[in-house]
């Protein structure tokens, strides 16, 4: 029966990822993939890398590894996809235990897509390594659950697979791994509450082994990342990094008068503040790990109580979770999912099983607050809330359902319940998530005109200004030009790393800055209306930049970028 399940499960999930591929591109929700797929291919600095910063070290180096095998295969994005199509597999094949005809078969597939198109499928189209990561955590969670949940639990072979996907997930993402481990000690919980009293203590017992393998090899790869990130000039970096993340992603830059006056008592001019404010650190000669410091010490002295942030913390938590449209539509599904599993247990006598879905509540708002307290919860974060969230309920379901003798007509109607809100959040989300990935599209081909002149013109070297192409992605999985980057990013979280360094070193330069003023095929690249302006420049270097000379325009539908260059003195 085993193996006719799994022959069943990978023909569907093949069938259905087919289909997916056939129909749409997977398109990079953000920059930050493309970046790290720089890194990996070599297209970056000239070099393949597994020091990709935010996927640990062990992952990055095998995939660094693919891309130098057969640079022509876009191997993130591929594994992206992979991850998609294990994970329903997975789910499917867990699933179809539980079925006896091949109308339950069908039943049960039905309701997973239904599931797929409601909760993953913008994640799908729009990948982001965030995302991902919460996806492979959640799914190892859901198996850890349903692996135990019967006599079969005995065997450290059932936890095996819940095992690898919550490895990954610290793999891909450290720190939603993190966000996961509150739903991880849930799901010990549900797993334990699932047996009698007199057999719980047997079940810790043989729990104690799956435990240790879990943790002995997270352990490992903590100890390989930290070793690779806390040596040389990549602890440097990564000292500088967490500096530039607390001011940029959690404390910002305000340029008010007030702050303003902070700033230049701290010995900040305004023309450096204003240059910090554009995030094009590269070409700011005080950038520095002490600087970032400094400037984030400045902004943080004038934030609010702890108790007054907490307050707005949970003002704005209540709001997100009943009315956000941001959130739509995951925060009613998550509302309709609590609500059916509560009666359904209460409905079928199971009490106990009240208490862990009680939790799940108190964890994902524990999280929820932490986030917003702190000061950065974009949508791919919160989203992998939801993600995790619901992985961990439709477990608890799961395991419900294998005591509801008697219950049939309970289980039927809720399940139909279910369907009826699955279905509505599912023609919501595909309806959003093909606007955002046309929307994409129209910017990536608007962008890609920079993009375009820019590789034409291959003994050239360019200077971007970040926020210019900010919003350019590129496809995941199609094959990608894996010709050298002729072009540099002036800030992000890659700024002042020894990738970096490498890459201006291949051009002949040892800063940004020296590349703009004493290189001759050297162009900056900005934006009008958009970040940095030439002024803003002249204000910070009048000397050097009263040579900067426009030489190219280039029109697109989303505004036009201006090529400068420093003209040669006479």
């Amino acid at each position: 029966m085993k193996r006719k399940n799994g022959i069943a499960g990978a023909a569907v999930t093949i069938l259905f990822f087919a289909f997916l591929s056939i129909a749409f591109d997977m398109l990079y929700c953000l920059n930050d993939d493309m970046m790290i797929q720089s890194i990996l291919s070599g297209t970056f600095s000239g070099k393949t890398s597994g020091m990709s910063v935010y996927l640990s070290m062990p992952l990055s180096t095998v995939l660094a590894l693919l891309y130098g095998i057969v640079p022509q295969i876009p191997w993130l994005g591929v594994f992206f996809a992979l991850c998609y199509a294990l994970c329903f597999f997975f789910v499917l094949y867990r699933n179809y235990e539980e079925t006896e005809s091949v109308a339950q078969r069908i039943l049960v597939t039905f309701f997973q897509i239904l599931v797929f198109f409601a909760i993953f499928f913008a994640g799908y189209l729009l990948p982001h390594y965030t995302v991902v990561a919460a996806l492979v955590g959640g799914c190892g969670i859901f198996l850890l659950i349903t692996g135990a949940s019967d006599n079969k639990g005995k065997n450290i072979k059932n936890y095996m697979p819940g095992i690898l996907l919550l490895w990954l997930c610290y793999l891909i993402r450290t720190k939603v791994f993190l966000l996961l481990l509150p739903f991880l000690a849930i799901a010990g919980l549900v797993m334990l509450l699932h047996r009698e009293k007199k057999e719980r203590i047997d079940f810790l017992k043989k729990l104690a082994l799956p435990v240790a393998l879990f943790a002995l090899g997270i352990l490992l790869f903590f100890g390989i990342n930290y070793a690779a990130y806390h040596l040389g000039d990549w602890a440097v970096y990564t000292g500088y990094n967490d500096a530039r993340t607390t001011l940029y992603d959690y404390v910002g830059i305000d340029t008010t008068e007030e702050m303003m006056d902070n700033y230049e008592a701290a010995g900040f001019s305004q023309e450096e503040v204003r240059m910090y404010k554009s995030y094009n650190l590269l070409l700011e000669e005080s950038n520095s790990h002490e600087a970032m410091e400094a400037l984030a010490s400045c902004k943080e002295a004038e934030k609010e109580s702890v108790s007054a942030r907490l307050y707005n913390a949970l003002v704005t938590y209540k709001a997100r979770a009943l009315h956000q449209q941001e959130d739509m539509p995951y925060q009613y599904l998550a509302l309709g999912l609590y609500g059916i599993i509560l009666l359904y247990v209460v409905l079928t006598k199971q009490y106990r099983m009240c208490l862990p879905v009680i939790l799940c509540g108190m964890a994902r708002s524990l999280c929820w607050v932490y986030l917003i307290y702190a000061g950065r919860y974009p949508q791919r974060v919160t989203m992998s809330i939801f993600i995790m969230e619901t992985f961990l309920l439709l477990a608890i379901w799961k395991v419900a359902a294998y005591k509801r003798s008697g219950k049939q007509m309970v289980h039927t109607a809720l399940c139909a319940i279910a369907v009826l809100l699955f279905s509505w959040a599912a023609v919501y989300s595909v309806k959003d998530s093909l606007l955002q990935y046309e929307n994409q599209i129209a910017v990536n081909e608007s962008e890609g005109i920079l993009y375009s002149y820019m590789r034409e013109r291959e003994d050239s070297f360019f200077l971007v200004d970040v926020y210019a192409t900010v919003n350019y992605t590129e496809y995941a999985v199609r094959e990608y030009d894996s010709a050298y980057e002729n072009y540099l990013v002036l800030g992000g979280w890659l700024t002042e790393s020894p990738l970096l360094f490498r890459k201006l070193q291949k051009e002949g330069y040892t800063s940004a800055l020296q590349a703009l003023w004493e290189g001759e095929n050297v162009y900056l690249v900005l934006k009008e209306g958009v970040s940095m302006t030439p002024e803003m420049l002249y204000e910070r270097y009048p000397e050097e930049i009263s040579r900067l000379e426009a030489v190219e325009h280039l029109t697109t539908e989303h505004g036009e970028f201006v090529i400068y260059q420093i003209a040669t003195e006479e």
